[in-house]
């Protein structure tokens, strides 16, 4: 009888487990529940927390309804997942407890998919907005350039002379006077309450130019309308 000599084994490289999938956390308001992709709120330690920014995801109408929900007054129950740990499973939040009534804004879109993603963000966030409160809301991945988005909103709200290449010093004298409030949250946004006052950066302009803080570039942009 012919024998065959078995040959050793070859050994393999241990495969990595694959992660597990994780399904994005729901919101639910008024009977309806819908994928939450994001979300900013107030960091109060309260319940219902002040909500400022939601985006979700969903068929048409579950997104209308609880965007609808949302708007009037609604509270919203965060249901968390185990991707999202540091969120509280049913977690509240209202809309109402962060700028009252009539202060948010919606929109959607359908996806190529069926689905629908809406949003819902501040009113005080657009372009528009003139008042000296307002919200400052960037992608996650636009966070290298706060401080020229913060420069670009206060300049458009101000009187005073901005010029582009302040805006470092800007989000500084914001951060020490306390004019910036983060937003807590989770997703591809990030925000920030801010409560300019015009009178006070007025004052430290002044000063930071005096003590040659700031420069005042021989070739500026700044509107001739802020300094005539």
């Amino acid at each position: 009888m012919r024998r065959f000599r078995r040959t050793p084994a070859t050994r393999r490289s241990p495969v990595p487990p694959r992660p597990a999938l994780t399904a994005a956390p729901t919101i639910e308001a008024n009977g309806i529940t819908v994928l939450c992709h994001g979300l900013l709120a107030f960091p109060q330690e309260w319940e219902p927390a002040p909500l400022t920014f939601l985006s979700i995801g969903g068929p048409r109408e579950a997104v209308k309804g609880l965007l609808a929900a949302a708007l009037t007054g609604h509270e919203l129950t965060l249901r968390g997942s185990p991707h999202h740990s540091e969120w509280k499973t049913n977690s509240t939040y209202n809309a109402y407890n962060a700028y009252g009534k009539d202060r948010h804004r919606t929109l959607s879109r359908r996806l190529p998919c069926g689905q629908v993603h809406g949003l819902l963000f501040p009113a005080n966030a657009l372009p528009t907005h003139t008042g000296s409160t307002f919200t400052l809301l960037l992608q996650g991945n636009d966070e290298a350039h706060a401080a020229t988005r913060l420069l670009q909103a206060i300049d458009r709200r101000s009187e005073l002379p901005l010029h582009p290449s302040w805006g470092p010093w800007l989000w500084q004298t914001a951060l020490t006077a306390n004019w910036l409030t983060p937003l807590a949250g989770f997703g591809p946004w990030i925000g920030w309450q801010v409560d300019d006052n015009d009178a006070e950066l007025g004052q430290q302009l002044t000063e930071a130019i005096t003590t040659r803080v700031l420069t005042l570039p021989t070739s500026t942009p700044i509107a001739e309308s802020k300094v005539s």
